[in-house]
């Protein structure tokens, strides 16, 4: 058959460009994603219906065990291998084939991607022309926490990928690898197929009714939704406040001081004690791990589940996973994407994968002035610093998170398309949110024509977030206008907090997990490689990538999509 007489589903599955917005294709998406929502809406006792619609959607060769939440986009061009594990919140674009061997451990928050755009050529990516790429994971392999897999990788058998990588190359046998683009460090010289499957054992003890009682509760439930942490955790202060989908391995080992805060979708494996001091807030996406593989005193790897310990006033910001046997300093500020797999003392801010010191500093009290008569609402709007506290701004908060709670369990498309439009600013035609999603006020944010976004986006929008037409957002990615005081914990742990807008131009791509802090604006015509952190603007017409994001190259007009679109 010609590439003229296949249809577009054809042409996906062979990995040539074709429209993905094609009815054939989008009735398979959509048919897959409410099977998806079913799956993560599961009470406890239904493992026996879990199981049926995974096996209805993946083709599976063994024991397979896949938490909540789990996001694909067809199935059909998934298979699972004997013995497959993974975390919470594994996204697999599947548009071409994803194939998993035996003995499979997937860490929390990780991603897989066989799907592209056209870089260059905006104007078919406009069209929704894509194409992709498949993946193959051989047998024997151990992939760490927030791990990404981008189009066309293999990854060999018996293999370690360290937390945080972005694969985009092939790794091979025998190795370990780990890095921004993920690189092979070492060879290993022994079977991890023993490993893998104690690992998988271990993780196996998941509180499902921790998870299910405390995420299943209205969101204008509170004061229930702490009496459930109360019960599950070793121990809690009286001041503490978690969003909805934060999910916990077990609940048991978890320790909090007073006035402790976290943001959406944090995960928290707690295979060992972790402890938290008072006055602690995390943003979104936050990962905490304690287990890991270490060697032991023949010089072999075993699984070790490490203590983490964090001290007091500390603010970790989007995005950021801790490894066991790792600890935090009083007053610490660590910064959005960062990867922690080292101590950090006292009084200091950090950042990157691998965590690093940016800089030390002394404790220094925030000016405010305390004669402005304006509201707190106002002085956010104005991009001052506010008082997030405010009732005011905390009931219209829980309105909207209560909207985004109904978007996320929605199958109905008009229906979502609806509480869209009715908390957005601004929304032009032509737009389509893939849940889940989740934003502040709502009222901060303006879409232009033709925007898509993939699983897991999250607004914080605070101050003015606005995107311009033709915009693709990929799975798992995150803007952020706010932020807190750095030197002045006090004023922090108060709810003081500021925002700048970000904007962002026309005919933009943001890969998957990539993060926008505030302040910035993204030029035209610009793509966004997958991971990356936008600390600074990135102008138009190029290619931009890294913790920090930097730019690598100018977009090239001249690369045209050989495809009528």
């Amino acid at each position: 058959m010609s590439e003229k007489q296949m249809s577009e589903k054809e042409r996906m599955n062979k990995g040539l460009y074709y429209n993905s917005c094609d009815k054939e294709i989008l009735q398979d998406r959509y048919s897959t994603n409410a099977k998806c929502v079913e799956y993560n809406s599961t009470k406890p006792s239904e493992e026996e219906k879990r199981q049926t619609i995974i096996k209805s959607i993946i083709k599976t060769k063994g024991n397979f065990f896949i938490s909540k939440n789990f996001y694909i986009d067809y199935g059909y061009n998934i298979t699972l291998g004997n013995n497959f594990y993974s975390c919470f919140n594994l996204t697999i674009l599947d548009e071409n084939e994803v194939y998993f061997g035996d003995n499979i451990f997937i860490g929390p928050n990780c991603s897989i991607y066989t799907a592209a755009h056209p870089i260059d050529d905006y104007k078919a990516r406009n069209a929704s022309i894509e194409y992709a790429k498949p993946i193959k994971l051989g047998n024997n392999i151990f992939i760490g926490a927030n791990v990404s897999i981008l189009p066309g990788v293999n990854i060999g058998n018996n293999v370690i990928i360290g937390a945080g990588s972005i694969i985009t190359k092939n790794i091979p046998d025998n190795c370990i690898a780990y890095g921004i683009p993920c690189k092979k460090i070492k060879d290993i010289n022994f079977n991890l197929d023993n490993i893998i499957i104690e690992l998988i054992n271990r993780m196996k003890c998941e509180n499902v009714n921790l998870n299910y009682e405390y995420n299943i509760s209205d969101v204008d439930k509170e004061n229930e939704r702490k009496d459930i942490i109360k019960k599950y955790f070793k121990k809690t202060g009286e001041n503490f406040r978690i969003k909805q989908k934060n999910l916990f391995l077990n609940g048991s080992h978890i320790s909090i001081g007073e006035n402790f805060y976290t943001n959406y979708n944090s995960i928290i494996m707690d295979t060992a004690e972790i402890s938290i001091g008072d006055n602690f807030i995390a943003g979104p996406n936050l990962t905490i791990v304690n287990t890991t593989l270490k060697k032991d005193e023949n010089n072999e790897y075993k699984i070790k589940d490490l203590p983490i310990k964090i001290g007091n006033n500390v603010w970790i910001g989007g995005n950021v996973t801790l490894i066991g046997g790792t600890s935090i300093g009083n007053n610490c500020v660590i910064g959005a994407g960062s990867i922690i797999t080292k101590n950090i003392p006292d009084n200091c801010i950090v950042v990157g994968n691998h965590c690093k010191i940016l800089r030390k500093f002394e404790l220094n009290k925030l000016e405010l002035n305390n004669n402005d008569k304006r509201s707190e609402k106002e002085k956010m709007l104005s991009e001052d610093w506010y008082n997030s506290s405010d009732n005011e701004l905390r009931n219209h908060r829980k309105k909207i998170w209560d909207f985004c709670h109904k978007f996320n369990y929605c199958i109905n498309l008009d229906e979502r398309e609806k509480i869209i439009r009715s908390i957005f600013k601004k929304v032009e035609k032509n737009f389509f949110v893939t849940p889940y999603f989740n934003c502040d006020y709502g009222y901060n944010i303006s879409i232009g024509e033709n925007f898509y976004s993939n699983f897991n986006l999250i607004l914080l929008d605070v101050a003015e977030i606005k995107i311009g037409e033709n915009c693709f957002i990929g799975p798992n990615t995150s803007l952020y206008t706010a932020f807190h005081p750095i030197e002045d914990p006090e004023s922090r742990n108060r709810g003081i907090e500021k925002a700048k807008k970000i904007t962002i131009g026309n005919n933009v791509w943001l890969g998957g997990n990539v993060i926008v802090l505030p302040g910035v604006s993204i030029g035209n015509n610009c793509v966004i490689g997958c991971g990356s952190v936008v600390t600074k603007d990135i102008p138009d017409n190029c290619v931009a990538i890294g913790n920090p994001c930097k730019v690598f190259r100018q977009i090239d007009p001249s690369k045209k999509v050989d495809y009528k679109y």
